[in-house]
């Protein structure tokens, strides 16, 4: 069968709005996304437009390019707006590195799983005096917080080249909650090596301040990366 031929002005027409199909383009083929529970009303993940070449976009995906065969394919695009993309928008080579190694969904469980232990371990402690589940919630702490680094620089990244580094809402909270994360643990850290005894219930209140601050950033996170 052959196949259909879409320029670039033609496939801006199938942008998924008001009924419309949604067909998106990977490298010259032309594919129908419209059935897609990921390309509703012809958005995908909050950026990416239907109507358009993705072909550069891909390169950031947290999927393999081959992902794009699960849907229907429809035509080919006649004249791939990829091929007249100027080099210095391809992703630099650091992010594109660490989109292949998943860094960011790969770190980002270790310093907020640790952390929220250490907030329940810590409030065990508190309620039962168990010495142990104190000095086991201090140490999950520390190897929350010396873990957290990977996860917020890779996500800085793809906030800057995947999402463009808007500032919707969404990403403003979770930016600003991660910092928060940060300045509670070191502060929290600070006071607990280097405080004296009377100001020790300052330290329980911080280390309990994990479990809804873990809460935050995991849904946050997951309307940004599932926003249906």
């Amino acid at each position: 069968m052959s196949e259909r031929n879409f320029t670039v002005e033609e496939l801006a027409q199938f942008d998924g709005k008001d009924g419309r199909p949604a067909y998106v383009a990977v490298n010259g083929i032309v594919y129908d996304a419209t059935q897609s529970k990921l390309w509703r009303s012809g958005t995908h993940v909050r950026v990416h437009q239907a109507g358009g070449d993705l072909t550069t976009a891909l390169q950031l995906a947290p999927h393999p390019a081959d992902r794009m065969d699960r849907l229907p394919r429809v035509g080919v695009l006649s004249a791939p707006a990829s091929a007249v993309v100027p080099e210095s928008s391809a992703p630099p080579w650091y992010a594109a590195l660490l989109y292949k190694m998943h860094a960011h969904p790969a770190s980002v469980h270790f310093p907020i799983a640790l952390c929220a232990v250490a907030s329940l371990l810590q409030l065990a402690a508190l309620v039962v005096h168990c010495k142990t589940c104190e000095t086991v919630a201090l140490w999950n702490l520390v190897l929350g917080l010396a873990s957290s680094p990977l996860p917020i620089v890779s996500g800085l990244i793809d906030w800057k080249f995947q999402f463009d580094g808007r500032a919707t809402p969404l990403f403003v909270w979770k930016i600003a909650l991660s910092g928060v994360f940060v300045v509670v643990g070191a502060a929290a850290l600070s006071l607990r090596f280097f405080g004296g005894e009377e100001i020790g219930f300052l330290y329980d209140i911080l280390v309990l301040t994990f479990a809804p601050m873990v809460l935050g950033l995991g849904f946050i996170g997951g309307r940004i990366t599932f926003p249906t």
